[in-house]
Order: structure tokens, then C-alpha cells, then sequence
């Protein structure tokens, strides 16, 4: 008897809100919309532009929670041009080939310095020119700390 007296309750609802869903639908489609004749005018309002508020912040010489001074940061009044770095001078070298016995495990590398013969391996450092890896085809040298590659000549 109890479920009885609530579908007597829910069912009229659940129709009412179906029913106001279903209006509300059909109403949209409705085609007595009103429309504006091409003769009527519309009169618009300008649109009123409010001036900007300016301001300016003070410099805070404490810090409010804290109740601390706050250390203002140091300026640097030296110029600041970045100094531009020398190429090194590289003596004039030349790559005369490799040296070395089948069995070798290291190779003697043939250098030409400013018209002197130099007998290089690998790590080795002579007239400030180290080498630091060479193959029979080229060999890569170091001046101070500017590498270069030199291919057989």
C-alpha cells in the first residue's frame, strides 16, 4: 500500500517536469519570434572608457612580517664590456705523415713546425703544441687551450 501512495506522488511529477522539458524544447523552434523591421533603429550607448590609475611603489626599506632591514643589492659601477679574447698565434704547421711499425702499438707523427722537424706521438708536448690524437690522414694539436685539425700535406 505504501509503494502505491508514491507512484501516486512521484508519477504526476516526473510528468509536470518531462512536460516543462518538453515546452521549453518546442518553444525555442517556435516560429513567432519577434523580428525587427529593416525601418526600426537600434540606439546604442558609447561605450564609456575609464582612465587608467597610475602609481608608484616606494622602496621597502623593511620587511613587514619579519620587522627585519632588507639589505639592498650592490651595483656594479665598473663597465662591463666583455673583454675580447686574443686567437692564439699559431706557428705555421705542417702534417708530413705517420711513422710506424706494423707491430707498434703508438705512431711517431711528422710535424713541420716553423720549418723544423718534430717527431710527435700522442700526449706528447713540444714548442707549447701537444697532440692529442692523430690518424694518417689528419692530426688534431693543442696551443695552450685552442685546438686545431691539420690534414696530411
Amino acid at each position: 500500500m505504501k509503494n502505491n501512495k508514491n507512484i501516486k506522488i512521484l508519477l504526476p511529477l516526473v510528468i509536470l517536469i518531462w512536460g516543462f522539458i518538453i515546452y521549453k524544447v518546442v518553444d525555442v523552434f517556435r516560429p513567432d519570434a519577434q523580428v525587427l523591421a529593416s525601418g526600426d533603429t537600434i540606439k546604442v550607448k558609447p561605450i564609456q572608457l575609464k582612465e587608467k590609475d597610475t602609481f608608484s611603489l616606494l622602496p621597502i626599506e623593511r620587511d613587514p612580517f619579519l620587522g627585519t632591514l632588507l639589505r639592498s643589492k650592490k651595483v656594479n659601477n665598473f663597465n662591463s664590456t666583455k673583454t675580447k679574447k686574443k686567437k692564439q698565434e699559431w706557428p705555421k704547421v705542417d702534417y708530413l705523415g705517420v711513422v710506424s711499425d706494423e707491430k707498434a702499438q703508438s705512431a711517431v707523427y711528422v710535424l713541420q713546425v716553423d720549418g723544423q722537424q718534430l717527431l710527435f706521438k700522442r700526449g706528447e708536448t713540444q714548442k707549447e703544441l701537444t697532440l692529442i690524437r692523430g690518424n694518417p690522414q689528419e692530426v688534431k694539436l693543442k696551443l695552450k687551450s685552442e685546438t686545431k685539425v691539420f690534414e696530411l700535406r
